[in-house]
């Protein structure tokens, strides 16, 4: 899977969530030296950015974003035996909340899987030392582990991106197990690797999936990002549009609703086109129906009417 790393979206990642992380960074120093340190790291990554636009390079280097995913484990490591500091206890915690998403990023890229194989490897038992060392974040790094050993090569992926995915239950436990953002992710890999006929695959079958009931959909709407769900939506149709699969589109839009598609989809195409997207309203909730009158009230009922 080829790609050209940029360094733009594993930084946005990360910063969002060392602000998220950090939120409390003022409670002791050892959190606000943290805080700075890790700003450092992101800022290395922003002026190498900057130099390659001015040189006209298409890509950035990929082992400088590994490299400060690497600082970061490793940062966590040195914290997490010195019990005698609350804080530093708590900054273990903090740092590996901060690389768990980003590093989805690291280990989806083409140039992880092309990565030599002692590089990988390095990095493979860093982790394994570290789920001992904090078995409170065994889950997290045992998560990662799962994304660095088998990025595209678990059947569930594979079934997906190769539309042979079978079963309904398949594509909602891959949801369930990576998150709506993991799955878009994915997507988003794919696109950038320009395998269009491949994201078109997966991501009609996890947009069916969502809408073939309104109970799954409004559950993963309500437990994930805001509008990753629409963002879904949007990649199908602007692929299904491109590769010409008039027929897929037209059942997708019957089953969202015409009138959503125009008051909102489609304002949000425009918008990616233009380069701004504006506010744009949320589809209305489907009326409930009233309900049924209660037994004293259904007796007032028939005294006025006699």
């Amino acid at each position: 899977m080829a790609s050209l790393w940029r360094h733009v979206y594993f930084k946005q990642v990360l910063l969002k969530e060392i602000e998220e992380a950090f939120t409390d960074k003022e409670a002791d120093e050892v959190l606000v030296n943290a805080h700075s340190d890790l700003l450092a790291l992101v800022k290395r990554l922003t002026n190498e950015e900057e130099t390659n636009r001015q040189e006209g390079k298409e890509c950035d280097n990929f082992l400088n974003a590994l490299d400060v995913l690497i600082l970061i484990l490793k940062f966590a490591q040195s914290n997490c035996n010195q019990i005698d500091n609350k804080f530093k206890l708590k900054l273990t915690d903090k740092l590996i909340d901060c690389v768990l998403k980003p590093s989805r990023n690291i280990f989806l890229a083409g140039e992880w899987i092309m990565l030599d194989q002692q590089r990988k490897e390095d990095l493979m038992n860093l982790m394994n030392d570290m789920k001992d060392q904090i078995p409170l974040k065994k889950r997290e790094i045992l998560s990662m582990q799962g994304y660095a050993e088998n990025p595209w090569s678990t059947p569930a992926v594979k079934n997906l991106i190769n539309g042979k995915t079978e079963k309904e239950e398949e594509v909602l436990g891959l949801l369930s197990s990576e998150g709506v953002e993991g799955v878009v992710l994915r997507i988003e890999m794919l696109l950038e690797s320009s395998m269009y006929r491949e994201a078109l695959k997966a991501v009609s079958t996890v947009v069916m999936s969502l809408i073939s009931e309104d109970m799954i959909l409004q559950s993963y709407v309500s437990t994930s990002a805001p509008s990753i769900v629409d963002r879904l939506i949007d990649i199908f149709i602007i692929l299904s549009v491109k590769l010409n699969k008039t027929l897929r589109l037209l059942k997708v839009l019957k089953q969202i609703g015409f009138e959503d598609i125009n008051k909102i989809y489609i304002r949000r195409i425009t918008a990616y086109i233009t380069g701004q997207l504006p506010s744009i309203p949320k589809p209305e909730p489907k009326p409930k129906p009233p309900p049924a009158p209660s037994t004293s009230d259904a007796t007032a009922t028939a005294e006025k009417e006699e």
